[in-house]
């Protein structure tokens, strides 16, 4: 199962995307944050909505 990559940072009026992914039948939807806290060690975190 591939992705096809539909919109990188894409901007709407309640904010930014950051990718914006689908097949035939998934579309994903990922907003991801970097973490500079030395309590979250610089690690990301990645949030995905999946319908």
């Amino acid at each position: 199962m591939w992705f096809v990559v539909l919109d990188r940072n894409w901007r709407g009026r309640a904010g930014e995307l950051d990718l914006i992914v689908a097949t035939d039948s998934t579309l994903v939807i990922v907003e991801a944050k970097w973490r500079r806290s030395p309590q979250f060690d610089g690690s990301a975190a990645v949030d995905t909505e999946t319908n």
